[in-house]
């Protein structure tokens, strides 16, 4: 591992940056510990050790992630950028610079931990994937297709377990990317940071953080990121800089001092692709890309000693925040800044705020590679942006891209510019934009500022002046250019660029597990469109085909093969759990769109088989027609019944997930292979599904269990905010109507009341053991009487032993 110092052993994070000298840059960063709540915040919120820990891991390159400012993670032994078995980063993060309000030059930094979440639980890492429900996003079925909360807004959340828009709900219309999305949250105003970092002075600004992986051949060797930096203070900052900074080690992590014989470079690389998909005269797309990389030296016996890996590893630069007139920001995106140093070489580590500012407005770029094996760190910048005012953001693209030797990471580099370049999309629905090759709408940021467009397509030079306030882009009078003078952008009223677009397993279907469903099903007894999914020893699935119906966004094409149907038992809730984790699923069934023959040779069942029609099944109708023909069937359209094992008042989580496949053309044979895309469940406590028993006519059958409960239930889970007790007994085999629930002490005091309606079968009430009082139950024995509107009147007792 790299050198420690006692102090750092000794769990000492306060750090002066100013007085380290150039030979202690390497020990600077080498003396990394995790940064500490301090007593004041809940364990696991700072996500730097197991069981909190969050990698990209569905690619072939796996990335270590945290809500502390950095990417990969120095303080546990998994690799943090690893790929065939070698490791490619020590950490990096954002480096943020501006003028504060003190007219000084400050930077937040990744290290010493300047940047930091709030010590709140929803601070957390959450993760999700394209197409699940709440995170749908805009694509080609258009703009009701991706407002989750239906609310004529889209995406107006983001994914971090917060109302931000303050309408009563968490999480409900966000924008989830990729086969594997992070996001999390950090300041660099925090009480933490400012009491451990002596000479922090803080911008006030907050950062929201997005990492996206997918796992299609082709694209699994990329990681991209997309940061929004906020100003939340109460003044403007100033000549603000965006950095990247990474310290990346190659080589194999088992091997003494393999981050010492490393080098580095960066590339400015124009290129030409055909792409097959689109029409003959779009195929060639021109692609200008900069990026920063470093790679393992050869060993050579000698001087060059450490191991050796394939690999090449760098951060390859995509977009920011652009302004029209140039006055707030760049016109056009395009780097500022490329610097690499080490402590033995002729530029050492900036060891201040003056320094890293000075480094990050430098506006140089190295004039060849390194030829000198090193430990190298480098930092690629793009600004200035002359002012961002309070409540105002700005955005930074980037993507982490590895592969074999220069050509492979090449390649991939262009796999990475494709996916985050995307494609446009009629989002406006307006036929006069998007047209005559026209893709920009020119937008002035500041009022009184006029746009002077000198059109880039034009070999005379022309200008065309358009002063504040400018027509909104969805309006007719919208000023429409042609910036990249490609004939095959902004056409057919395609006038909306949608980034970061992979190609992906089919969207998850909807599904009866989903909570506002059942809530409608709670709010109708006689609802009958849907089924509760919770039966009697028994969990009933319905879903819809709306997978079947989606289509891939790079290609067009339908992907769908079929459906599975994952159970996750025995959760218990974990601290700061929001639901079960990737590796707590199981597979209990799989639907394949084959006929019976071709499903059973790959153990899976005809989807034919799973349609519930008959004399004994009500029949479910088509709800309309796609645009291809495909009829649209609501919930109920598939139907699975789990009686596996299950037993009532236990907590189960369920989802259903489609799959397909696609052709993918294998760059080292030549041929074209078949790739299975695979959806990946995921679930949120809300939507756990708890089998309960049915209700029945009068009183012979209810029962208290369990009984005695002896201070915990098979059933019972960890505490939590939500749930104080996580303990819970069951009322069950209730009448088949409306009835009071009264619980006594033997005294007769009455310790709970409550109402329950089984009008529509549900037989069971649990009961967390809290009195009206809102205290928790003692040790004792109870009674209780259940009466009805029909007369009847059951009763009995149930012992409590804490």
């Amino acid at each position: 591992m790299k050198w420690v110092s006692p102090a750092a052993r000794a769990g000492l994070v306060t750090v002066a940056c100013a007085v380290l000298g150039a030979s202690d840059a390497r020990a600077h960063y080498a003396n990394l510990q995790p940064p500490k709540t301090m007593g004041r915040g809940p364990e696991g919120i700072y996500a730097t050790r197991d069981p909190y820990l969050f990698t990209h891991n569905v690619g072939l390159l796996t990335l270590q992630i945290t809500n502390v400012g950095i990417i990969g993670n120095p303080f546990i032994q998994d690799l943090s950028a690893g790929w065939r078995g070698g490791e490619y980063l020590y950490f990096s993060g954002l480096w943020i610079g501006a003028i504060g309000s003190d007219s000084e030059t400050h930077v937040s930094t990744a290290f010493p931990f300047e940047l930091r979440p709030e010590l709140g639980p929803a601070w957390t890492v959450h993760e999700s994937y394209e197409g699940q429900s709440g995170g749908l996003r805009l694509g080609l079925l258009g703009l009701a297709a991706a407002d989750d909360d239906n609310d004529g807004e889209l995406n107006e959340d983001f994914h971090n377990g917060l109302d931000d828009d303050r309408d009563g709900r968490v999480d409900e219309d966000y924008e989830a990317i990729g086969q594997q999305m992070f996001s999390c949250m950090y300041k660099d105003d925090t009480p933490e940071a400012i009491a451990q970092i002596s000479d922090h002075f803080p911008l006030n600004v907050l950062v929201r953080q997005r990492s996206f992986e997918w796992s299609t051949t082709g694209l699994n060797e990329f990681v991209g990121f997309d940061f929004q930096i906020v100003n939340t203070g109460e003044q403007r900052l100033k000549q603000l800089y965006l950095g990247f900074f990474s310290d990346s080690d190659a080589g194999p992590k088992t091997a003494d001092s393999y981050w010492t014989d490393d080098l580095v470079g960066w590339a400015h690389i124009d290129t030409t692709i055909v792409d097959r998909n689109k029409q003959p005269a779009c195929q060639r797309i021109h692609l200008k890309m900069d990026t920063a990389y470093m790679w393992d030296a050869p060993d050579n016996g000698t001087s060059v000693r450490g191991g050796d890996v394939p690999g090449v590893f760098g951060s390859l630069f995509l977009g920011h925040t652009t302004d029209d007139t140039g006055v707030r920001a760049p016109q056009n995106v395009g780097l500022t800044t490329v610097a690499w140093f080490s402590a033995s070489g002729q530029q050492s580590d900036p060891q201040n705020d003056d320094e890293r500012y000075q480094l990050l407005a430098s506006g140089s770029k190295p004039n060849r590679n390194a030829n000198k094996p090193d430990d190298y760190r480098y930092v690629i910048a793009a600004g200035p942006f002359v002012s961002l005012n309070p409540g105002e953001s700005l955005v930074f693209q980037t993507a982490y891209v590895i592969g074999d030797h220069q050509t492979g990471f090449r390649a991939n580099a262009v796999n990475a510019q494709r996916v985050y370049k995307g494609q446009y999309l009629d989002v406006d629905e307006n036929p006069l934009t998007g047209v005559d090759g026209k893709e920009r709408c020119l937008q002035v940021l500041e009022p009184g500022t006029e746009i002077v467009w000198d059109d880039p397509c034009d070999t005379l030079n022309t200008t065309v002046s358009y002063r504040y306030p400018t027509p909104t882009c969805d309006s007719n009078q919208a000023h429409y250019v042609d910036a990249d003078c490609d004939a095959c952008t902004g056409v057919n009223g395609e006038e909306t660029l949608i980034h970061w677009v992979g190609t992906t397993a089919p969207a998850p279907p909807g599904a009866n597990t989903d909570p506002a469903v059942r809530q409608e099903i709670e709010r109708q007894p006689d609802f009958t469109a849907v089924q509760d999914p919770a039966g009697d020893r028994k969990v009933v699935l319905e879903w819809d085909n709306a997978s079947e119906l989606s289509v891939d966004p790079i290609t067009g094409l339908k992907l769908f093969t079929g459906y599975r149907v994952w159970r996750v038992d025995n959760w218990q809730r974990p601290e700061g759990s929001i639901g079960p984790t990737n590796d707590e699923w199981m597979k209990i069934a799989e639907f394949r769109n084959d006929d019976l023959a071709e499903a059973n040779s790959e153990g899976a069942i005809a989807l034919s088989f799973v349609y519930p029609e008959g004399p004994t099944v009500r029949t479910v109708k088509e709800t309309g027609i796609a645009r291809d023909g495909t009829p649209i069937y609501p919930i109920g359209r598939y139907r699975y019944d789990d009686t596996n094992g299950v037993i009532n008042g236990k907590v189960y989580f369920y989802a259903v997930t489609a799959f397909g496949t696609t052709k993918v053309r294998n760059t080292i044979t030549g041929k074209d292979e078949i790739v299975e895309l695979s959806g990946l469940p995921s679930a949120v406590e809300a939507e756990s599904v708890i089998p309960r028993w049915d209700a029945v006519d009068g009183c012979q059958t209810v029962k208290v269990v369990p009984n005695p409960y002896r201070g915990r239930a098979d059933w019972d889970l960890i505490p939590s905010e939500q749930d104080p007790t996580g303990a819970r007994i069951a009322f069950r085999n209730l009448p088949r109507d409306m009835a009071t629930i009264d619980i006594f002490t033997l005294s007769g005091d009455l310790v709970q009341e409550a109402m329950h309606d089984g009008r529509g079968g549900d037989g069971t009430y649990f009961w967390n053991m809290i009195t009206r009082n809102g205290q928790n139950v003692v040790s004792g024995i109870y009674l209780y009487t259940v009466q009805t509107g029909g007369g009847d009147n059951c009763r009995g007792r149930f012992v409590i032993i804490r």
